[in-house]
């Protein structure tokens, strides 16, 4: 029998009512460790004798840095904090699914008898995944997808201004512009 891929997170507890789900609990971890690399980078910035680790942290970012700076330009200081965190926890949370024990240590759900019944169908052995990677799953997947889709929206705003930002869907200057208009607002609706 072949492994099952479900596309929703299983519930492993709950706590006060919220469920929480394998995903959840690796997305948390990944959170905290990404929180312990930010506080040590600092802490080891704060030093004249910084490790070998620090280091390698140090490139990374300022590689990142660099990529950001050749799009953004002046406005890299801006985007740098949040497109870096954006990067690094999309990273961590794909990394995080490679972890031996990710997907691989199963425990007996505590869920109804006929979800019970279903998670047999779907999994042979009734049994689910006490972990799961973050993104392993739709739910973060499409919350990030939404995420930078709105947040792009609301940057164009603000930095182009709303005549040039909406001049990129409505230009009627160029006969090829008005061609290209709707197909810039179907590109937008499809991300």
């Amino acid at each position: 029998m072949s492994p099952h891929i479900s596309i929703k997170a299983e519930k492993v507890f709950e706590i006060l009512g919220f469920p929480i789900t394998n995903s959840l609990l690796v997305t948390t971890l990944v959170i905290v460790v990404f929180s312990f690399i930010a506080r040590y980078y600092y802490q080891e910035l704060q030093k004249e004798d910084r490790s070998l680790v620090f280091y390698g942290l140090h490139a990374m970012f300022v590689g990142l840095y660099g990529m950001f700076e050749s799009v953004l330009r002046k406005n890299v200081n801006v985007f740098y904090g949040l497109l870096g965190s954006f990067f690094f926890f999309i990273l961590l949370s794909n990394w995080s699914g490679l972890v031996p024990g990710v997907g691989s240590i199963l425990i007996e759900p505590q869920i109804h008898l006929e979800e019970i019944a279903e998670s047999k169908e779907i999994h042979g052995s009734g049994k689910i995944p006490l972990l799961r990677g973050g993104t392993a799953d739709l739910n973060t997947t499409v919350a990030l997808a939404l995420l930078s889709v709105i947040l792009t929206q609301i940057f164009g705003f603000k930095y182009l201004g709303a005549k040039a930002h909406l001049k990129k869907y409505f230009n009627f200057k160029d006969p090829i512009m008005i061609m290209l208009g709707p197909l810039e607002i179907i590109q937008e609706l499809a991300r």
